[in-house]
């Protein structure tokens, strides 16, 4: 039956239960673990029918990069003291949705549903009204929203997915579960980018080497708006609860996890 008024992620996860069901019951296949994306009603599936279960370590790696080139981009821009002052879309962005509805009214420019617009969409049309050669074009890419991370160094998104990939390989060997010590782990890449090594003992060591060891001149300042930025991402990203799900890491991170198996070729009919 087509349930097209269902949130997908309530089909994948239906999708999800059936499947198990019948590789277990109807195919005999025992199933000893099972890696997903971040969805917690899947794990209650697994836990029912007492399967492990392991988070995606490839979608956390993806969304970490994702995560710090964001912070990274905050700290190249800086809000300009008026939107008729914004030379680039990115500077348009600093500005809030009432910011930019109040200005749209002083240039007498009336936009239906102004108040339920998303940002996106008022910042397409504000750029329009300061330089309407633009107005109706999609807006261009900003190299400084591409290449964030990078300009600090251009292997720096493989390093930041290295060093998180080391750190949970590390709490498996030690099979310690410790989501404190991992959490900790992860969020000293910020320190070690710059130029801060005093956490990069024995357990680290390796990790560090990888990431351009000691010799590296550090990528930010110490303490500067990017440094800042950076440890306050990873706070975020890693903390110590997020981390205890990814203390088992059995080197799957570069396999396509199960869930988004499902989520690609499972249609939407249950």
């Amino acid at each position: 039956m087509l349930r097209g008024n269902e949130s997908s992620w309530k089909l994948e996860t239906q999708c999800v239960e059936k499947l198990l069901h019948r590789l277990k019951d109807e195919k005999n296949l025992i199933i000893a673990e099972v890696v997903h994306d971040d969805c917690g009603a899947v794990d209650v599936i697994l836990w029912r029918m007492n399967i492990d279960s392991q988070k995606c370590m490839w979608h956390k790696a993806k969304t970490l990069v994702k995560r710090l080139r964001e912070a990274v981009r905050g700290t190249k821009t800086v809000k300009p003291a008026a939107v008729v002052a914004c030379e680039h879309v990115r500077e348009v962005k600093c500005f809030t949705n009432k910011e930019l509805e109040l200005w749209l009214e002083s240039k007498c420019v009336h936009v239906a549903g102004v108040s339920t617009r998303k940002k996106d969409e008022l910042v397409e049309i504000v750029w329009g009204v300061l330089f309407p050669d633009e107005a109706g074009k999609a807006l261009r890419d900003d190299v400084v929203e591409i290449d964030a991370l990078q300009t600090s160094h251009c292997n720096a998104a493989e390093e930041a997915k290295e060093w998180l990939y080391g750190a949970c390989r590390l709490r498996e060997r030690a099979k310690d579960d410790d989501g404190d010590v991992l959490a900790t782990h992860v969020q000293h890449l910020a320190d070690h980018w710059a130029g801060d090594h005093s956490c990069c003992d024995k357990e680290l060591s390796n990790l560090c080497k990888a990431a351009g060891g000691p010799d590296r001149d550090p990528l930010y300042e110490a303490g500067g708006r990017v440094h800042l930025a950076v440890a306050r991402c990873l706070q975020q990203f890693s903390s110590n609860t997020k981390m205890e799900c990814y203390t088992r890491a059995r080197m799957t991170f570069n396999n396509e996890c199960f869930h988004s198996v499902i989520n690609k070729y499972a249609t939407k009919v249950v």
